[in-house]
């Protein structure tokens, strides 16, 4: 569980940050000073023992000198008994050379042990009080510390292994049994042997400065012990070597050797306590000091995350909540402390979240923010309100709390939801639009073809509307389409669903209908737009041309019973207007023409009857040209000027489109390459997809290769997608996007909130701007909902680092809101209609392009996609 402190004065916190950091409760010197300040106590000791030498000791009588001595060898044989205990109580913590060091002083300890034995007044063990054994154990006891201070040197510096302490308890068992079983031997010896002794210790104090060195040369290495045990091998040197050639116990200068070793010993347990003891110790400070200054860390962030943080027990209980979370749910600071995490949701849900809440704890799993959709919280008022919540489980000693993230997405639920109503009905009349009728269409088919129901489909077309729009302009038009959804709408039944589905066209959907029902509703509708609709001081009449297709009978699909309505909905306008026609299997003479079409469309590019227009496009800021959008048109010798939206539809029906879109792109490119060469270095080439084409296999290879051939810079190349297209296979596409954008391509959202209008995608793709739909510009000269979706669409881009340009604007007054709300780029009749690339080679000349320099190349658009 988190400790999470109380949160502190402001007072104090000031303090401490005008004060600095808090003293340290330890801080421990280095280690430098360390060893100069013990290397000079010894130095220091060593000459007081030098000085005392010169003492006249050996006049005190003889008891009372072997009793100093004694005294000597105790203290001896203590300090290596504690120095082996504490290697045996730290061996955790030091190395497994120091733990070896600490086996050999306790044989140490043991031998000393038997000297003091030994010696005279006490039961011998070995002999009682025959030199030559006392001298056995006087050379073992010295040999097992220089050996010990070897192994210090020698040793490896990891930790032990319980099997090499094993092998260390034997080998200072042997060496203990050892020397026991050299002393006994000696009993047999004759005399003479002091010489030898004498020899051995010269050996010994030799072999002691070896270790000496050994020593110093890891303390050079970084180690600041061995400098210690560098000090105690040489004062060993000296105690073994001073004390060469004397009968233990019986001479003055034992007592001096003696010392010496007493000193050394004293500068090894110095060196290992530091090692085992005190470095530990101040590692567990610095620790704590570390903990703490995370602790305080920690609680910053947890009380100044923007998200609503709870830490919650096992049992449900609030143990510590941040300022955002109470803001959040409407508490005062603290009030959530010791309250059940059930009070922040509707009662409704309180019951079921708590048997949810027994089941994770049962197995805690940490859940991702958003992971299984939002959830409904509420608020000490008694408000509701969306959330979204990450979970993170947290295990300690005394059980496991969760780590509740909350986050309010009340903001952004609402942009969601106006996102997607936009998606489903149309901007203008509100109505729903033809995705939104397509989806009704297909669940109503569902059900009818599982329950044997019927509906009918209703396909009004205005007459006259492009009269309207040709004699009083656009606005006037769009107030006509209203005042037409409206008495639509009135007139229908509840249950009736009616959308706009384009331009001057509705749908009407009758579930469970007969043709008696279809053909009443019909009627109706064209009484109701009998009366004039006047606006502005101006009256207006309008009629409809209405096809009526039945399921099952006239098609069972979609895009069967839709293409039927159409053709029953021509029907009737060429039987005059203002009347309904069902359809019948006879109409589709009117497919065959289409076919006939699609034929001509196929050789449309061989025989040249492709060309492109171009409509200029300019910044926002200042209006100064940044750039094209190419439009293709089909020039056909007998039928004219080909509709866009009739030969498009075409193409990507026969999946000519994949053809007709790549020689837009080459064509666009090397346009584009011929005014770079002319002089506008920075315009940039932008190219619309359509879906067949991201379908296609080889469309990342088909732009690689158009750009070698034209060579014209992926930089400067620009492709428009719509989200339809993009979210019909968001896996594969993003594959593709992601392939095509390693080249150096951008990528741009065309018509942005006339399709799927979902955040999910925009960090998804690798996007670089949204085109704002006409549909919404239209309406900015008033004031309602276009201006705060326009506005929230701008906001979002620049949020998410997109660029922003609106299509379709007309007047001053959508150029004026468009500028405040900062969009990037506009385009639209207001500055320039569609032109040919002659003209297009004109205004370059007029703008003297290159007209701008910037870190960011603005662009050139080519689609094949009319305005």
């Amino acid at each position: 569980m988190l400790n999470l402190p109380v949160q502190e004065p402001t007072s104090a916190r000031r303090t401490e940050r005008s004060n600095g950091p808090r003293p340290a409760v330890y801080s421990e010197p280095s280690s430098e000073a360390r060893t100069s300040g013990l290397a000079l106590l010894t130095v220091a000791t060593a000459a007081l023992l030098a000085f005392a030498q010169s003492l006249p000791l050996s006049e005190l009588r003889p008891p009372l000198l072997a009793s100093l001595h004694v005294l000597v060898k105790m203290v001896g044989a203590a300090i290596a008994l504690a120095i082996s205990l504490l290697t045996w109580n730290t061996r955790r913590a030091q190395p497994l050379n120091f733990v070896i060091a600490g086996f050999g002083f306790f044989a140490v300890a043991v031998l000393a042990a038997m000297q003091l034995v030994m010696a005279p007044g006490m039961p011998g063990l070995a002999a009682a009080h025959d030199a030559n054994a006392a001298t056995v154990m006087l050379l073992s006891t010295d040999g097992a510390a220089i050996a010990a201070l070897l192994a210090a040197a020698l040793g490896p510096a990891h930790p032990g292994s319980p099997r090499a302490l094993r092998a260390g308890i034997a080998v200072t068992g042997i060496w203990i049994a050892a020397s026991i079983a050299l002393a006994r031997a000696a009993l047999q010896w004759g005399p003479g042997t002091e010489q030898a002794a004498a020899y051995a210790e010269l050996a010994l104090a030799a072999t002691a400065l070896v270790a000496a060195g050994l020593l110093f040369l890891r303390h050079l290495r970084g180690a600041a012990a061995f400098a210690l045990l560098a000090m105690a091998a040489l004062l060993l040197a000296i105690g073994v070597a001073g004390g060469s050639g004397m009968p233990p116990l019986q001479h003055a200068g034992g007592i001096f050797s003696d010392g010496y070793k007493v000193l050394a010993g004293l500068l090894v347990y110095l060196a290992l306590f530091r090692k085992g003891v005190l470095l530990p110790w101040h590692q567990l400070v610095e620790s704590g000091r570390a903990v703490e200054v995370d602790r305080r860390r920690y609680k910053q962030l947890f009380e100044s995350a923007p998200d609503g943080l709870l830490l919650v027990d096992g049992s449900g209980r609030i143990l510590h909540a941040n300022p955002a979370a109470a803001a959040m749910f409407g508490w005062a600071s603290g009030e959530l402390t010791g309250q059940r995490v059930e009070v922040l949701l509707p009662a409704a849900l309180r019951h079921e979240h708590e048997r949810a809440r027994t089941r994770f704890d049962v197995s805690p799993q940490a859940r991702q923010m958003g992971r299984g959709g939002s959830l409904t919280a509420a608020r000490r008022d008694g408000g509701s309100f969306p959330v979204e919540i990450a979970l993170v489980p947290q295990e300690f000693g005394d059980g496991h709390s969760t780590l509740c993230i909350v986050r309010d997405v009340t903001e952004r639920r609402q942009l969601e939801e106006t996102l997607m109503r936009q998606a489903l009905h149309d901007a203008l009349t509100e109505l729903p639009n033809r995705r939104h009728f397509r989806d009704s269409v297909t669940k109503a088919l569902a059900h009818a073809e599982r329950h044997g129901g019927t509906l009918a489909l209703v396909f009004i077309d205005l007459d006259n509307f492009k009269q309207v729009n040709d004699s009083f302009g656009h606005s006037e038009g769009d107030a006509l389409l209203c005042q037409v959804a409206r008495r639509l709408a009135q007139t229908l039944r509840g249950g009736d669903l009616l959308a706009r589905m384009g331009g001057d066209e509705f749908a009407v959907l009758l579930v469970g209908a007969q043709q008696a029902d279809a053909a009443a509703v019909a009627g109706k509708v064209l009484r109701v737009l009998e009366p004039d609709f006047a606006h502005g001081g101006q009256a207006f009449k309008v009629g409809a041309s209405i096809g009526i297709t039945m399921y099952p009978t006239d098609g069972r699909s979609v895009e069967e019973l839709l293409s039927n309505a159409d053709l029953a909905m021509y029907r009737a306008k060429h039987r005059g207007r203002n009347t309904w026609c069902f359809f019948e299997q006879r109409m589709t003479e009117r497919l065959r023409e289409r076919s006939s079409l699609q034929r001509e469309l196929a050789h449309a590019t061989k025989r040249g009857q492709f060309e492109l227009a171009f409509q200029p496009r300019v910044h926002a800021s200042d209006g100064a040209l940044s750039g094209y959008e190419a439009l293709l048109r089909w020039r056909h010798p007998l039928h004219g000027n080909v509709p866009p939206d009739v030969f498009i539809s075409l193409a990507e029906e026969s999946g000519l489109i994949v053809s007709i879109g790549e020689w837009v792109l080459r064509e666009a490119c090397a346009q584009a390459a011929r005014w770079r060469a002319a002089g506008a270095a920075d315009l940039t080439m932008a190219v619309n997809v359509s879906p067949h084409q991201l379908r296609h296999a080889g469309f990342a290879a088909c732009v690689q290769q158009v750009l070698l051939e034209t060579g014209w810079p992926a930089r400067q190349l620009e492709l428009e997608i719509t989200e339809t297209a993009l979210m019909e296979d968001p896996r594969e596409v993003a594959v593709l996007l992601h392939r095509i954008n390693a080249l150096g391509v951008r990528f741009a959202i065309d018509d942005f909130g006339t399709g799927y209008s979902s955040l999910a995608y925009l960090k998804t793709f690798p996007l670089h701007r949204l085109k704002v739909d006409r549909s919404f510009v239209q309406g900015l000269q008033v004031e309602g909902s276009d201006r705060v979706i326009a506005a929230s669409i701008i906001a979002l881009a620049h949020a998410l680092g997109l660029e922003v340009t609106a299509e379709g604007v007309e007047t001053a007054d959508q150029r004026d809101f468009l500028r405040e709300q900062r969009c990037d780029e506009l385009q639209g009749y207001l500055f320039s209609a569609p032109i040919s690339a002659a003209q297009c080679e004109a205004w370059l000349t007029q703008k003297g392009i290159p007209c701008r320099q910037s870190l960011t190349p603005h662009c050139l658009q080519a689609t094949y996609v009319c305005e």
